[in-house]
């Protein structure tokens, strides 16, 4: 079994980003020798790199700090302290390269593989600031944000490829990384018409810039996610937490990417002030950056019987060093081991793992105010609840009404919704109206019945219905209430 080509495409595309082996393991200081996975190796990893010396210890919540630390007690008394003040897990810095270069690959493919390929950057060799972490993505969401962005609109109309690979910036590592390309092309000769497609494009926008109104809508998209700061599946606690990991486990201060407020005030009075502020970005960190490799991968239908083939041999050659008394005993622990995997843990084993009880449930359910209302001949729900000055509003359409004939059109017709254009506004300036006065307004289908009184479903109390979802900030929402949202 193998990886998909995107897997195989994206893991070479971050080897080749750090060719001097910073992220990789200890390899005696040659990055092209790779330590052999023994359980000696693995152990020692483990016992080095796992272990409360190198940890970082997170609370969220009221609760009382006496309760934390006796809570900290029972899982830290269980070891002894590292004799350094620290485990030394620091990551080095990979120094930029000055010019381009490019790599190409082979992928195991039937007869119909397409190849794909990535343009990618190494963004910075020393810290970004807060406002130019800030000022990146924002010039991401411009390039690559939505279909009608103006490098991802080109790249989706050239017709050299299936579709659009966007992964745009990626600060999760300690170094910035900037990838863009198109997957699907039928032809590898295009594969150097989408490279100069994509640095062209680049440079066009470099000199030209964006206009004020889409810059607006990004930053107001960004503005948005910092404030919301969850991804609304997320505990807010839990997201608060993965947001400062992308500086604390760098030894940064972990608080840093959680104020915003001022870099990005900063951020919009430098743009009033008519200073090209991502022009430059473009420039100094795309354009003149030389750190940029193409990554190429390319089908092969032969290549997968090559790999069985080489590992065919391989296993013979490993057999063929083996007497017969060692063979006996690795089939003896091959038996074993499966056994052992396949045998039922004791209810002492099965005690050790954390669970749930009845006990951990709230017995009180949860109370969701409902005032139920009516505006325009329309039924108006609102429930009035805290969520940091942010209005989420649902508004159902009721479905019963579309002939069974267009309801295999109605998932078309949500896209069109949001992404066709309207009377008044093309695609590109609805996305942009979207963008710059909501966090977002999004579609949706759903289909279920409706109780009766007595817990019955006739059948015309089947309800289906399309949502257009929405949110926005007080401020450009039209309530009523500062406290509450809708």
């Amino acid at each position: 079994m193998y990886s998909s080509p995107d897997a195989i495409h994206g893991r070479t595309c971050q080897q080749a980003l750090f060719p001097d082996n910073t992220y990789g393991v200890d390899s005696g200081g040659d990055p092209d020798v790779i330590p052999q996975l023994t359980w000696e190796n693995f152990e020692a990893f483990h016992k080095k790199f796992y272990h409360p010396s190198n940890s970082r210890i997170y609370f969220y919540g009221d609760d009382p700090v006496p309760a934390r630390l006796e809570l900290i007690e029972q899982y830290l008394s269980e070891f002894d302290a590292k004799p350094q003040a620290k485990v030394d897990s620091v990551i080095g810095w990979q120094k930029k390269r000055d010019s381009p270069w490019a790599i190409e690959q082979h992928y195991p493919a039937g007869a119909d593989g397409t190849s794909l390929m990535t343009v990618n950057w190494l963004i910075n060799d020393q810290t970004l600031t807060p406002q130019e972490e800030l000022a990146l993505d924002v010039m991401d969401d411009l390039l690559l944000g939505t279909p009608v962005s103006p490098l991802y609109k080109k790249l989706r109309e050239s017709g050299l490829g299936e579709s659009v690979i966007s992964d745009g910036l990626e600060t999760v590592l300690q170094q910035a990384t900037y990838s863009v390309g198109i997957k699907g092309i039928k032809d590898p000769a295009l594969i150097a018409d989408v490279e100069k497609l994509i640095l062209d494009t680049l440079k066009e926008l470099s000199e030209e810039g964006f206009d004020e109104s889409s810059i607006e809508a990004s930053l107001n998209s960004l503005e948005f996610r910092l404030r919301e700061f969850n991804t609304g599946g997320f505990p807010r606690g839990l997201s608060y937490m993965l947001g400062a990991l992308s500086s604390w486990l760098y030894d940064r201060d972990p608080f840093e990417p959680l104020r915003f407020e001022k870099p990005l005030a900063e951020l919009r009075k430098r743009l009033k002030s008519g200073e090209p502020v991502f022009q430059d970005l473009m420039k100094k960190y795309l354009i003149n950056n030389g750190h940029r490799v193409t990554v190429k991968s390319l089908p092969d239908p032969a290549l997968e019987e090559k790999i069985r083939e080489r590992e065919v041999a391989e296993l013979k050659a490993v057999r063929d060093k083996l007497t017969e008394e060692e063979i006996r005993d690795l089939v003896k622990e091959t038996m074993t081991l499966k056994e052992r995997q396949q045998a039922e843990d004791s209810p002492e084993k099965l005690a050790m793992i954390p669970s749930l009880t009845m006990d951990d449930l709230d017995k009180q359910g949860r109370n969701i105010p409902i005032a139920v209302g009516e505006e325009m001949g329309v039924t108006v729900l609102r429930h009035d609840l805290p969520t940091n000055g942010i209005v989420y509003a649902d508004v159902g359409l009721d479905m019963r009404v579309v002939p069974a004939d267009l309801l295999p059109l109605v998932p078309l017709f949500c896209r069109c919704l949001t992404e066709m254009g309207t009377k008044g506004k093309d695609d590109i300036a609805l996305s942009e109206y979207i963008r710059t006065h909501t966090g977002g307004i999004y579609t949706s289908t759903t289909t279920t019945t409706k109780y009766g009184k007595k817990n019955m479903v006739p059948k015309e109390e089947v309800v289906s219905n399309i949502f257009v979802r929405g949110k926005a900030t007080y401020a450009k929402s039209g309530t009523h209430s500062e406290k509450y949202s809708h």
